[in-house]
């Protein structure tokens, strides 16, 4: 879905038209057999047994061990107006959609009547195994609603100095629910290029530094090129090193996001695969 007019939160180039995420992972699931598929993220635009049914049935064909399916609340209130619900509270909407799918994927009969959604003796064929919902976010509150409702963390452009705080929160909180800490993942910027500077010159450095600097006006850390690793540019070296500075922080899955350079996804993840993933598998 693309919306015209002015974005609140939007760093892709200028090429925003998208292909559906679900479509484009059944078609990626059926040429591989141990890539992890995944969203970053998926927003509760639709109505949750047609959710179900999307991920059960990608489940199915490629395994729910291969899914790792990140929800978040989305940035765009038109975009839920669009769907059929202006002024909705997401927060809210969204760990019912997802509670809801959780019922749903059992493949027992279902009857459902919440705030958002209501419906009776829903049934779906349900997968094998497990599928892991992760929670995209990098507030506090994130911290509390992943530990509340989700297998796992993926924060998106978010500092390393506020993402160590973040973790800590997190484990705080899974030693007071009595749970394991949840996996933590993290959404990065990133630009190959020769050098760090031709790199950054493909991001609009001005309106991320902005808004990183509104997401997290309240945390302490120092703003630098690459905001601590909210953009992460340059030559192959310099990128693994800068990648592998997330393990410190107990990170355990990075989501490389190429989205500055669309027009140039094909070239980059080719290089990107040739050669920057050899420099981390040595480590």
């Amino acid at each position: 879905m693309t919306l015209s007019g002015s974005v609140i939160t939007c760093f892709e180039d200028e090429d925003a038209t998208f292909i559906e995420g679900i479509t484009v992972l059944s078609a990626a699931g059926a040429r591989s057999e141990r890539l992890l598929l995944g969203t970053a993220t998926m927003i509760p635009f639709r109505h949750p047994i047609h959710s179900a049914l999307l991920l059960a049935s990608l489940a199915r064909c490629v395994g729910s061990e291969r899914l790792l399916i990140a929800w978040g609340m989305g940035n765009d209130p038109r975009e839920f107006a669009a769907g059929g619900s202006p002024g909705t509270r997401r927060g809210a909407r969204l760990e019912e959609h997802v509670n809801v799918i959780r019922q749903l994927l059992t493949g027992r009969p279902i009857s459902h009547h919440g705030q958002h959604y209501s419906f009776d003796d829903v049934r779906i064929h349900a997968p094998e195994g497990h599928i892991a919902f992760w929670y995209g976010g990098g507030s506090r509150r994130a911290m509390e609603r992943t530990v509340g409702h989700f297998d796992g963390l993926l924060a998106s452009r978010i500092p390393r100095a506020v993402l160590r705080k973040r973790v800590a929160y997190l484990h705080e909180l899974s030693l007071a629910a009595g749970r394991e800490p949840p996996p933590v993942g993290v959404v990065t910027l990133v630009s190959p290029a020769a050098t760090v500077e031709e790199g950054l010159a493909a991001f609009d450095t001005e309106r991320i530094r902005n808004d990183t600097m509104r997401r997290f006006a309240d945390e302490a850390w120092e703003p630098s090129p690459g905001l601590d690793g909210v953009m992460v540019a340059g030559p192959p070296d310099h990128l693994a090193d800068e990648l592998l500075r997330f393990d410190e922080l107990g990170v355990s899955h990075v989501v490389v996001d190429l989205r500055a350079r669309f027009g140039e996804w094909e070239t980059l993840i080719d290089g990107f695969a040739r050669d920057v993933l050899p420099r981390l598998r040595r480590q």
